[in-house]
């Protein structure tokens, strides 16, 4: 894969992530500015690991129990994020949970088509 390829894989799958994460948090109830641009590092920080680790680790791991684990980690991450940080977020395990289910779904979604 190209470095290009590889920068526009990161940015997509960042870009999409939050495209579809941001009405969850609104959906949650979240209002608050701070609360909502915190959405902003929390994925910076998770997203391109994974997708890296996605890279690096697919061809010695099958994809499932790899994307399951990887998942695991950034829904545990970002809880932890969220919880430290955040100010009005009242259940950031759930909205973390959530979050990525939705995500992670719509992007399996997007593959198939």
């Amino acid at each position: 894969m190209a470095v290009i390829d590889l920068l526009q894989s990161f940015l997509f799958s960042f870009l999409l992530t939050l495209g579809l994460e941001y009405p969850v948090l609104l959906l949650f109830g979240i209002r608050d500015r701070k609360d909502l641009l915190l959405a902003l590092p929390v994925n910076l920080l998770t997203n391109p690991a994974v997708v890296a680790l996605f890279y690096l680790l697919r061809p010695l791991l099958p994809a499932p129990p790899l994307q399951l684990a990887l998942e695991t980690a950034v829904i545990l991450a970002e809880w932890r994020l969220y919880h430290a940080f955040g100010r009005t977020i009242r259940r950031p395990l759930l909205l973390s949970l959530c979050a990525n289910s939705f995500s992670y779904g719509a992007g399996l979604i997007l593959q198939m088509i």
